[in-house]
């Protein structure tokens, strides 16, 4: 049974030049497909370089104008770096000449305006705006989580995405990056109309079988045809992230025993893991690879056991005085990992999801004693936190500058991320709980196990 569940109004502007052309009578998808195309075309033409990793992640935050209060959002896009802000969902930022430019839609195609920064503000189109983190966000009515997530719709034109995303207290729909369209939700069965690209639209949610929503339907006044997009996922999340081992695990753990890691040459630190609870004992452990509750549901080390090189180990230590200021903590899920585990995940894995696990030709920087995988925990209730994604879940959820979801689960994906960059950690581009200490380089990647740490000690 196909039942009505909500609707929502379209009500702010899109980032392309063809906002203002007539009214069309093709479908809805068409349109948006051809704002895609747009977009596109004009950031081939956008001259400059994107800022580099080191600019791109000293400028990456919340900033709010000392006078009116207003938000923008300098956040990772599009390769590189991209300014969001009301009516606009990812202006790529350039350099060029030493310069910085923020390229955003005007009557005539993309303009660039200038943006400097100083310390921790930045001043746009005449104005200082200072980096704010802001306070905790509420969490979400239920009514609007219901409907947050991806939806996305496959056709001749390749396949649009849409997020439905909280941002700033409200309501929003992107397209593929590139329109942000303001929603107003209604309850019930009262239809709310919006315009877009000249035409006037009906937007709602449907549910097909269970108890939210599936399908987002998008439809013309004018049209009798609906266009639906289909959910990939919401803001809810189930059990732990799965995968189907392209073998079976016994015959990975054989081959990877066998095996041996990639020489190295050059002159590299001398080893000294510490176990992390005795360098700050108010870091919890949640050790995933000791148990089955993982990604390929076996058990890859004997206990759990989380170890760090020591510096690496008293720089989260700091990190962790810092969130207890703000009433948080650590929960780390995994640390030094013995390089035959990362073989093991990388035979593994399907093609297609590899960007999620090491190469173990490069080795891990687990395997060298310097990466970090872990959340917050919210000392008040001794629970962790809601992020957009599960740890270890192969979604783009799980991406440090993904879009969508709550404005609670990104300030929490954001507070982790300027604490751990604080003590010069830096995020791994498609898991919002790696990090990696700056000195990775310098230490010999390692394939030992825990029981040989101990011996060593």
């Amino acid at each position: 049974m196909i039942g009505r569940f909500a609707r929502l109004a379209l009500a702010a502007t899109c980032l392309v030049p063809a906002c203002g052309a007539p009214a069309r009578t093709d479908t809805p998808a068409l349109d948006l497909e051809a704002a895609v195309a747009i977009r596109k075309q004009a950031l081939a033409a956008v001259s400059g370089e994107v800022p580099s990793p080191d600019v791109s992640s000293a400028l990456r935050g919340r900033y709010v104008s000392h006078e009116g209060g207003e938000v923008i959002e300098l956040f990772g896009a599009e390769g590189g770096l991209a300014l969001r802000m009301e009516g606009v969902a990812a202006a790529p930022v350039r350099s060029e000449d030493g310069s910085l430019g923020v390229w955003i839609a005007g009557n005539e195609g993309l303009v660039v305006e200038p943006i400097d920064s100083s310390g921790d503000e930045v001043i746009f189109r005449g104005r200082s705006w200072r980096r704010d983190l802001g306070s905790r966000p509420a969490a979400p009515d239920s009514g609007i989580e219901n409907v947050l997530g991806r939806y996305q719709q496959d056709g001749g034109g390749g396949t649009l995405i849409v997020d439905v995303l909280e941002w700033e207290g409200a309501l929003w729909l992107q397209v593929n990056d590139v329109v942000l369209l303001r929603l107003e939700y209604v309850e019930g069965e009262t239809a709310v109309l919006g315009s877009f690209m000249g035409i006037e639209l009906e937007v709602g949610w449907f549910e097909v079988w269970g108890d939210g929503p599936e399908t987002l339907a998008v439809r013309a006044l004018n049209s009798n045809t609906r266009t639906l997009f289909f959910q990939t996922y919401g803001v809810q999340r189930g059990p732990t992230f799965k995968i189907e081992p392209v073998m079976p695990v016994e015959e990975l753990r054989q081959a990877a025993m066998a095996a041996s890691p990639p020489a190295e040459e050059g002159s590299l630190r001398d080893p000294d893991l510490v176990e992390l609870v005795t360098v700050e004992p108010s870091i919890r452990l949640d050790v995933r690879y000791a148990t089955t509750n993982n990604f390929m549901e076996a058990v890859f080390y004997e206990q759990p056991r989380a170890f760090m090189q020591r510096p690496a180990a008293e720089a989260l230590a700091r990190v962790q005085s810092r969130l207890a200021e703000r009433g948080f903590g650590l929960l780390v899920y995994d640390a030094y990992r013995p390089w035959f585990a990362t073989k093991m995940f990388w035979d593994a894995t399907p093609a297609d999801q590899k960007q999620f696990v090491a190469d173990p030709a490069n080795g891990s920087r687990h395997n060298r004693g310097c990466a970090v995988d872990l959340t917050l925990v919210d000392l008040a209730t001794g629970e962790p936190v809601d992020m957009t994604g599960g740890y270890d879940e192969f979604t783009e959820r799980s991406y440090p500058f993904y879009p969508g979801g709550t404005d609670r689960q990104r300030w929490h994906r954001e507070l982790l991320r300027s604490a751990m960059e604080a003590e010069r950690f830096a995020v791994y581009e498609y898991e919002w709980w790696h990090f990696d200490f700056h000195q990775w380089a310098e230490y010999p990647i390692l394939d030992r196990s825990f029981d040989s740490l101990d011996d060593a000690e």
